[in-house]
């Protein structure tokens, strides 16, 4: 028994080192990640004059403006991809959404942010949309490294009754909370946040996950919200703005309830939407393309991080979602325990501004299909250049319906929406970040290299159908409830 003891004194010792190695006198920073939904790049005031995000862009001026963030084209493949580091393609979520009666999730042998910063002795809890399947335990967040989680389970439901199609999906922890309906989400959101914040036990770092409803459909809003665009004559657009404001307001709470409690100025904050806006509801001008395309307008989101140790800047170069998962370990001197990971950390670069940067090459994503088996829809950037071996979806340039004040650069607008499929498109980001020519017939060579890297990547494809629906997760099989336990 004795031999035993010096295996446990080397565990507590390099626990200890994880929070202690850098800086004995600095604890450990808390980390409050908050992803919106379908907030397009032209949704947030600091790109778009008309918006009403002011305690958001409080934060993004006094932190890093990351202005070539890029998320997932969708919303399960980024959620996935923000706690695993993962691309999508790896893990067999990179076609679709799990959809409520879809029999699949994140696979449970993969480590998870939470996982890791839990076992450095983080309090770790996830207020708002999980969105990562939900019809076996394995799959729920307290089963993926959350102590807790207060939110819902599947993907669009009504803000205020919290329900999708005929179940109710809202819970706190496992339990069903039936006090939640009639208050709008992101009231319900923002409170809980501050209780957990201020109800935080600070022996220990706090990470809090905050991946909210906001602004995904249905397009609904408190009345006072959507007064404060009486000048937007599009009544749609004047919803989802209040929508957007709503949110921000969300936002204030948070940022409040951390000053209040003495914890703001050791807490990194990262902001970014999960893909671009939806057609005709968010806005991603004067970006090409929406939600659910791999064009700049579906996966280039509005971004920042702020926190202790990050100077104030604009910063232009590439990072991608799955880059939060190493990046936020290597601010807590940690390395990626699990799983090899695709993501890379930008933490030196972020905290140094010279040249030091380790992303150049970046995968959109991979979605094969049956009826391209040779041509899948995806897209990879390298340095400034841009490959997409096939896209499909509205690749319009969609001017917001309030105008715009600021005379940037605009792209030809086309007069009617073209829902077609591409292939071959090559684009020069430094020179033309609209997407407008193609450049593969001129520089068919690099093209072509580019396409066989893509083909490379296509080697470790996970190739995974969960479209089906399996009709024993219906809610009337549960008292009304969408509920777990039937895959």
């Amino acid at each position: 028994p004795d031999t035993e003891m010096p295996g446990l004194y080397i565990s507590l010792i390099s626990l200890f080192f994880v929070f202690s190695s850098s800086n004995s006198a600095t604890p450990p920073p808390n980390i409050v990640i908050i992803l919106a939904d379908d907030l397009g790049f032209n949704d947030v005031s600091w790109h778009n004059p008309i918006v009403k995000t002011p305690h958001l862009e409080e934060l993004a001026r006094n932190g890093i403006l990351l202005e070539q963030h890029y998320s997932q084209p969708l919303c399960t493949p980024t959620r996935a991809a923000l706690l695993t580091g993962r691309y999508p393609f790896h893990i067999g979520l990179q076609k679709h959404v799990v959809k409520p009666l879809n029999p699949w999730g994140l696979l449970p042998n993969l480590t998870t942010m939470a996982d890791e910063l839990k076992s450095a002795g983080y309090s770790t809890h996830a207020v708002g949309k999980w969105h990562l399947g939900f019809c076996k335990e394995d799959y729920l967040p307290m089963n993926r490294g959350f102590d807790h989680h207060y939110g819902f389970w599947l993907g669009a439901e009504d803000y205020y009754n919290h329900t999708r199609e005929e179940g109710y999906d809202f819970r706190n922890d496992m339990e069903v909370d039936e006090s939640a309906k009639g208050v709008y989400s992101s009231v319900l959101f923002s409170h809980q946040s501050d209780q957990i914040i201020s109800h935080h036990d600070q022996s220990s770092p706090l990470f809090l996950y905050i991946p909210l409803q906001s602004v995904h459909g249905p397009i609904e809003a408190p009345q006072e919200y959507v007064d404060m665009y009486q000048d937007v004559q599009d009544e749609d657009r004047r919803v989802f703005l209040g929508m957007v404001t709503a949110m921000d307001d969300a936002v204030g709470v948070v940022v409040n309830s951390l000053k209040a409690a003495g914890m703001f100025e050791n807490t990194i904050i990262a902001f970014f939407s999960d893909n671009g806006g939806a057609k005709d509801h968010g806005n991603n001008w004067p970006l090409r393309g929406h939600k659910s395309s791999v064009w700049e307008g579906g996966t280039r989101t509005p971004a920042f991080v702020h926190g202790p140790g990050l100077e104030p800047r604009v910063e232009e170069r590439m990072f991608h979602v799955t880059d939060w998962y190493p990046t936020l370990l290597d601010a807590i001197h940690k390395q990626p325990s699990g799983q090899t990971i695709d993501g890379v950390s930008e933490w030196k670069g972020l905290t140094n501004t010279s040249d030091e940067w380790a992303r150049n090459e970046m995968v959109y994503n991979i979605a094969t299909d049956e009826e391209h088996p040779y041509s899948p829809v995806s897209a990879i950037r390298i340095g400034d250049w841009k490959y997409l071996w096939r896209v499909t979806g509205d690749d319009t340039w969609q001017k917001p319906p309030e105008g715009r004040n600021a005379e940037d650069k605009q792209p030809n607008l086309s007069t009617e929406s073209k829902i077609i499929a591409h292939t071959n498109q090559l684009f020069n980001l430094a020179e033309d970040p609209l997407e407008e020519i193609n450049l593969a017939y001129i520089e068919p060579e690099r093209a072509e290299e580019m396409k066989d890297r893509l083909k490379e990547h296509l080697d470790s494809y996970m190739d995974v159908d969960y479209s089906h629906n399996d009709n024993a997760g219906k809610p009337g099989h549960f008292g009304g409830v969408w509920s777990t336990g039937w895959c």
